[in-house]
């Protein structure tokens, strides 16, 4: 039984079908019916543990996602009202604690509960999903790439340079080269983008640590190349298109390119004022680009 004494709902969304292989990346948006000013906390990504989402496999089985390593951090809040009346995050669940969710071709079904501070349960209605058997042996060849256990934690943690995952950057890499224009190509050239972009420190046998220096002239070229296949059909959805552009900006800042950086964040701006979302959407990505560059 689940009582919800609140005036908040929880809704999901996804792709409706999916290519084998093909990252599942999960929309969490908490909503008001009310005008009233309501406190939430707004941490909605599914690494930290305020929303639990749970899938019912093609086989009957039903998994609830876990993440490789939930996110610790205190809560951070938000105010749901008639100007402001929703919130939302964007989530990849495909891979978790126990490997591959998403790995049989199929009908999913998923659902999600937000647990409110006032001990209520919002509970989502239940959203569908398709994930596609390979057609070609070219589709089949690309869908066991992105199923290799490695490539799963680049997923996860948006890359890495761990001597463990080397499997999967190769795997990547290869992609990449040898499927460039496959749609799948932009998940690992954003994958390897973002870790290009900032640098690695690893611990060696003698408790040393060094540190690989990011490069920016690969990463920058690979999120640009992700960012604009996303502009148009197919490729990375809204919230994550909107992290990529994000993280290219600060990239050129860091670089030392503030003109670049200045761009970019215009960018980020003209292009969502474009799209068909909500008006306090917009406001909200906008106020975010507009201290972006600050943070750092």
């Amino acid at each position: 039984p689940v009582e919800n004494h609140s005036e908040l709902y929880l809704e999901l969304e996804t792709k409706k079908s999916y290519l084998y292989g093909e990252p599942v990346v999960l929309e969490t948006k908490l909503k008001t019916s009310s005008n009233r000013s309501t406190q939430v906390v707004s941490n909605l990504h599914a690494d930290y543990g305020f929303v639990t989402i749970g899938i019912k496999k093609p086989s009957g089985e039903i998994v609830i996602y876990e993440p490789l390593a939930e996110r610790c951090t205190a809560p951070a809040y938000a105010v749901l009202n008639a100007e402001n009346p929703s919130i939302y995050e964007s989530s990849y669940i495909g891979f978790g604690k126990d490997g591959f969710i998403f790995d049989q071709s199929g009908n999913y079904q998923i659902k999600a509960v937000y647990y409110h501070e006032d001990g209520s349960r919002i509970v989502s209605d239940t959203i569908s999903l398709r994930v596609k058997s390979p057609v070609t042996a070219k589709d089949d060849e690309i869908g066991e790439i992105m199923m290799q256990e490695e490539v799963g934690y680049l997923l996860a943690f948006r890359g890495s340079d761990a001597s463990y995952l080397q499997k999967g950057n190769d795997a990547l890499g290869q992609l990449i080269d040898k499927y460039k224009e496959s749609m799948m190509s932009v998940y690992a050239q954003y994958v390897t983008g973002v870790n290009a972009q900032r640098s690695f420190k690893m611990i060696t046998t003698d408790k040393k640590i060094t540190m690989r220096d990011p490069n920016y002239k690969l990463g920058d070229a690979l999120l640009i190349d992700v960012i604009e296949k996303s502009k148009g059909k197919g490729g990375l959805d809204n919230i994550s298109l909107n992290q990529a552009m994000q993280t290219l900006a600060l990239s050129y800042q860091r670089e030392g390119n503030k003109k670049a950086a200045e761009e970019r964040v215009k960018d980020i701006v003209n292009h969502f004022n474009k799209q068909p979302i909500k008006e306090h959407v917009k406001e909200r990505i906008r106020r975010e680009s507009a201290t972006l560059l600050s943070k750092e």
